[in-house]
Formats: C-alpha cells, sequence, structure tokens
C-alpha cells in the first residue's frame, strides 16, 4: 500500500489497501489496530481456523508472507473465501479497481488482480506470492447463480489456471 510510519488512515482505507495492491503493510497496520500486536492478531486468525474447523493450516504473521510454521491449504483458502464472501464489505472491495485512500494523505490505489475483471462472472479475487507458494490466487466466480471458487499454488499462470478450472467446473458441475 505503501504506508509510512506516521501515516493515519481508516479500517476501510487500510481494507482496500490490504486487498487492491495486495499490501503487506496495510496487513500489519490492521493487526496491530485490531488486536493491539502482530502476535495478538494472529492468535485471533488462528482462533478463527480453530472455529472453522480447518485444521491444515496455521498462521503465523499477519500478512501471510512465509514464515516457520505459516501453512495455508488451498481447501482451507477456499473454505475462508466462502466464508468471506458472506461479507459485504468484502464482496464491495474485492470487486473494486480503484480507490483513493485519504488519511494523513491521499494515496491512489489500483488493483494488482487482473483475474476477477477479465473472467466472466468473477466476483471476487485475492492475489499473492510467496517463495514457497509462488504465485498464488484465490477466485470465485458465479454463473446463473451458482458460485464456485478455485485455488491455485505455485504456478506461473494463476488467471489462465485459475479459469480453467472454474471453466471445467461450470461445464461439469451439477447443481441440485
Amino acid at each position: 500500500m505503501g504506508l509510512r510510519l506516521e501515516d493515519r488512515f481508516t479500517l476501510r482505507d487500510l481494507l482496500y489497501g490490504l486487498m487492491l495492491p495486495s499490501g503487506n503493510d496495510a496487513a500489519l497496520a490492521i493487526g496491530r489496530a485490531v488486536s493491539g500486536s502482530d502476535a495478538a492478531f494472529v492468535a485471533e486468525m488462528n482462533g478463527l481456523l480453530d472455529r472453522m474447523g480447518l485444521d491444515t493450516s496455521h498462521f503465523a504473521n499477519p500478512h501471510g508472507l512465509g514464515a516457520r510454521n505459516h501453512v495455508v491449504s488451498a481447501r482451507d483458502l477456499a473454505v475462508l473465501a466462502r466464508y468471506a464472501m458472506t461479507l459485504p464489505e468484502y464482496r464491495d472491495i474485492t470487486g473494486t479497481y480503484s480507490y483513493r485512500a485519504a488519511g494523513s494523505r491521499t494515496i491512489n490505489m489500483v488493483s494488482a488482480n487482473s483475474f476477477v475483471f477479465a473472467y466472466p462472472g468473477a466476483d471476487s479475487a485475492k492475489i499473492g506470492y510467496t517463495r514457497s507458494a509462488g504465485n498464488t490466487l484465490v477466485a470465485s466466480a458465479t454463473r446463473n447463480g451458482h458460485r464456485l471458487y478455485a485455488v491455485v499454488l505455485n504456478t506461473s499462470s494463476r488467471d489462465a489456471d485459475a479459469a480453467r478450472l472454474l471453466d471445467w467446473a461450470f461445464a461439469n458441475h451439477t447443481w441440485e
């Protein structure tokens, strides 16, 4: 997001900074503002995993960059995305192309996520990268009232891979 030490922004601005440019600095600021410290926020994040029964994942920091004991499975990312899509503000933010944060200074942001604006029916997506996970994408798309999720990890073509998965699922799944 491009935060500086003296910056002051609303939580809403920070959420846009987290999602649009995938700002790790915004993740740290959010965690510290919400929970008081990185450790306390990570404990809350792991508590959510426990409450949701997501036992193959464990967070070690607020931003998701590689760290010892920081592991997240593709399945758990899909379940977390499904939960996030129940939150109206999350849906609004992930579908936004650009945003102007106007706190102690102005920061103009543009989404680094091309998938949500290129794939037919895409309504949410979050990109990421770490050395161990490579390029990642968690995406959802809705067609004919049915939403599907795709998670791709360690790929050089995350948009194309997610599109192929969603195309296949929309073509082959039967809803009852």
